[in-house]
């Protein structure tokens, strides 16, 4: 301070940062209005604050314009917690609608909340309506055993049927009617 200003020598715009070019802090010393920390205006074209980048955050939420897709609200950033379905995109993946990330939105998925249930997964449908499975015994029992026969096709039959062609819930009930009569008669 060789004039005794009290502002260094090197600070020669008088913001009392010292030039770069005199290894201090101030990007343009000829700028009184450009030094490290200075306001700088996003998107102005014109770096003040000698970050070396005009990508300025400006709702403060740690992300510059470049990576945060609204540089205009805090709420929304690449690190922000989504909220469904409300029509913001508030971590920025361009994605407010398919929550488990299966590549269909919630008005065209059977359950949003489970990446394998989407239209022809399986056990669903093109339409999203639960694949109902033959789950019929079709083992052969053979007739002899059981009274039945295995009509082996899988169909939608249950694949068995009574070899007298009733259902054997008739012929059981139909027994036990036969047997309580004859205990019946002894007692009597």
């Amino acid at each position: 301070d060789s004039d005794c200003d009290g502002a260094s020598d090197y600070a020669a715009d008088g913001d009392g940062f010292d030039s770069a070019s005199y290894d201090g802090d101030d990007c343009d010393d000829a700028d009184p209005d450009t030094w490290p920390g200075a306001p700088d205006e996003p998107y102005d074209g014109v770096i003040t604050d000698c970050d070396a980048s005009d990508e300025y955050d400006a709702d403060g939420d740690g992300y510059d314009v470049d990576e945060d897709c609204d540089d205009a609200s805090s709420d929304i950033h690449p690190d922000a917690t989504e909220v469904w379905y409300d029509g913001i995109d508030q971590d920025c993946d361009d994605n407010d609608d398919d929550q488990d990330g299966d590549g269909y939105a919630l008005d065209e998925d059977c359950d949003d909340t489970d990446p394998e249930s989407y239209p022809g997964a399986p056990g669903w449908t093109e339409d999203c309506e639960a694949v109902v499975e033959d789950t019929a015994d079709t083992a052969d029992t053979g007739p002899g055993e059981t009274g039945l026969s295995d009509t082996g096709s899988g169909d939608d039959k249950g694949g068995c049927e009574c070899s007298t062609g009733r259902p054997v819930g008739g012929i059981l009930p139909l027994l036990a009617l036969v047997g309580l009569g004859r205990v019946r008669r002894r007692r009597s």
